[in-house]
């Protein structure tokens, strides 16, 4: 078989062709043949099954190796190919038996040569293809799978009343049963006719027949009446009054609950704007040395995720002119801020620890005060204690303004 599925012996017009044309030893088309060095030719498959069993020619018993030994009788290819056939599309396609030739009245028509069949199949209206709706796959002819895609159950639809332009025609009609928003059904409780899509507002404030709760349920009324005889129920009922006050002490007792929150979360911001340390710095007669004026000690600390901050301590001061101990803080966020800060230098006796507080205004990010410490520092006056010097530091972030525009 060569181009379609079915043998070319099948598709001749005139089946009585000359013998020459035929395989000697299974009597088919020499379609595609092939020779031996003396002439003799045989069809591709009974070359193969020849040399299967032995490697000669089974009429001249001349030797051949392999099939690549053997050429092509180009006369008689031509000739053959000259032959007249039916399109393979004129017959039905069988999937149950592809060698079963059932013509078909739609089918191609054409009589064609068995040279001209690969050009004529690529533009034959006949040819079987597939449906191009997904989930289909049904062959049709060419020429007739248009129509079949129209009315094809899984070509893709659109609802007339909601617009979905997704659904297979197939499930069009439960779409409209059983999802469809804009399908008129009647509610189950009062028959009235509505949209589907409308239901359930209809049954949660329209619908009369809907059982609903006593609108004194929370402060113990228990009883459901339908919706349209609330009215009756909340004038006959005697207990609402008790109902109402018990309603009233819940309100009470949840605004002391909110109160205690407020406050709770006023607690919560002031700890997040409030921050207290102590650093200790070690060695300190080192860091005398290792650090003359206008180099720092760094130390970073958070009042929150959002309000980072750093001291500096210059050991030896912010200029080579005074050698006062400095301390500055600086605030690493962008929001300008309102900020009390107080740096006090530890004493062994706590009552002549020395302290420096400053409120200021920190406006752009890295922007920093700093505090002086004048005094003498050291062991023999206290400060210093086994070499380490103490830093206490509060600070307390007053205002953030958050919404500040500044002109200058």
């Amino acid at each position: 078989m060569e181009n379609n599925s079915y043998p070319y012996d099948e598709l001749l017009v005139n089946k009585d062709v000359d013998s020459d044309y035929c395989c000697p030893l299974c009597t088919l088309l020499l379609s595609v043949n092939l020779q031996c060095r003396e002439g003799h030719v045989f069809c591709v498959s009974c070359w193969n099954k020849q040399l299967e069993n032995k490697k000669e020619c089974v009429m001249c018993r001349c030797e051949v190796k392999s099939i690549a030994c053997l050429s092509k009788n180009r006369f008689l290819e031509k000739e053959i190919r000259k032959l007249n056939i039916y399109c393979p599309n004129r017959f039905l396609k069988d999937k149950d038996c592809n060698d079963c030739l059932i013509e078909d009245e739609n089918g191609c028509k054409s009589i064609i040569t068995i040279d001209q069949i690969d050009s004529h199949l690529k533009s034959c209206l006949y040819n079987y293809v597939n449906c191009s709706n997904p989930g289909c796959g049904e062959e049709h002819r060419a020429n007739t799978v248009g129509e079949h895609e129209k009315v094809c159950k899984y070509q893709i639809v659109s609802c007339l009343l909601c617009n979905d332009n997704n659904i297979q025609r197939k499930d069009l009609k439960y779409h409209y049963d059983c999802i469809c928003s804009k399908t008129k059904t009647h509610c189950k409780c009062c028959s009235t006719l509505i949209e589907r899509g409308q239901l359930p507002q209809h049954m949660a404030e329209e619908c009369g027949n809907v059982l609903i709760p006593c609108r004194y349920k929370d402060g113990g009324c228990d009883k459901y009446i339908p919706r349209c005889e609330l009215s009756k129920h909340l004038i006959e009922e005697d207990n609402h009054h008790k109902y109402i006050l018990n309603i009233i002490e819940q309100h009470k007792s949840r605004m002391d609950q909110l109160a205690s929150s407020i406050n709770s979360m006023k607690l919560n911001f002031e700890n997040q704007n409030r921050y207290s340390g102590k650093w200790i710095i070690s060695n300190w007669s080192e860091k005398l040395q290792q650090f003359p004026a206008k180099k720092f000690l760094p130390l970073s600390f958070n009042l929150s995720p959002m309000k980072p901050f750093s001291i500096r301590l210059y050991p030896n001061g912010t200029n080579a002119m005074w050698g006062n101990i400095t301390i500055s803080l600086v605030k690493e966020f962008i929001i300008e801020s309102k900020i009390k800060f107080s740096f006090e230098i530890e004493n062994v006796d706590l009552s002549k620890s020395e302290e420096q507080v400053k409120v200021d205004t920190f406006k752009c990010l890295n922007d920093s005060w700093s505090l002086q410490f004048f005094g003498t520092y050291d062991s023999n006056n206290g400060f210093i204690r086994d070499n380490s010097i103490t830093i206490n530091f509060t600070i307390i972030v007053e205002k953030c303004y958050e919404n500040c525009f500044i002109t200058e």
